[in-house]
């Protein structure tokens, strides 16, 4: 072989590899975007047992899968109302939640210290003293088109004694000046997933 095509098969090789690799890389940041949709389900869709159900072909191999999910929760119908860090709804320590993390300034090293990840829930619910701080809420959202999909929130705060055997949550609105959206948000009866 001469050195012309040497270097030609050479750069082919090359060429063939970077291809490789920048697929690759899409489908894996396209995989880890159709993770984070893995809530967002056809409104019709359900699942007598609980679990989740997947809108998705079917192949030999559940790693290709497009929501390829292996967590499960349990459904509940719960009613669901919103709160701020004002003492008027909470207590004397309105921005400290009851598993420690300031809900006030900087809440995600707060959660980082106690062992939260602040980017596994869009925000702070609080839950009945059954379900265990970290636990994860799933609050239904409907889209147009009967579509439907899940805001996550993570338990960090409890609710009041007198609503221990009830399925009561709390949503975390933010500080006081949010008191007007809290009260929007008024009192709902939803059908909500606990995730385990």
């Amino acid at each position: 072989m001469n050195y012309t095509t040497t270097l030609i098969i050479s750069i082919l090789i090359i060429l063939l590899s970077a291809i490789g690799i920048w697929t690759g890389f899409f489908e894996d940041i396209g995989r880890g975007f159709n993770n984070l949709h893995t809530l967002y389900t056809n409104s019709s869709d359900s699942s007598p047992d609980g679990g989740i159900v997947e809108d998705t072909v079917q192949d030999d191999d559940p790693e290709d899968s497009v929501l390829a999910v292996d967590e499960t929760f349990n459904e509940v119908l719960a009613t669901i109302t919103a709160y701020t860090s004002s003492v008027e709804e909470t207590d004397n320590t309105p921005c400290l939640s009851a598993s420690g993390v300031d809900l006030c300034h900087n809440i995600a090293d707060s959660m980082e210290k106690y062992g939260y990840d602040v980017f596994s829930a869009d925000g702070v619910i609080a839950c009945p003293k059954k379900y265990p701080f970290g636990t994860i809420v799933g609050i239904p959202k409907k889209l147009d088109g009967g579509l439907s999909y899940y805001d996550e929130y993570i338990c960090l705060d409890r609710m009041n004694s007198r609503y221990d055997k009830e399925e009561r949550f709390d949503i975390y609105f933010g500080g006081p000046e949010n008191k007007q959206k809290a009260l929007n948000w008024g009192v709902k009866t939803l059908e909500v997933k606990i995730y385990k």
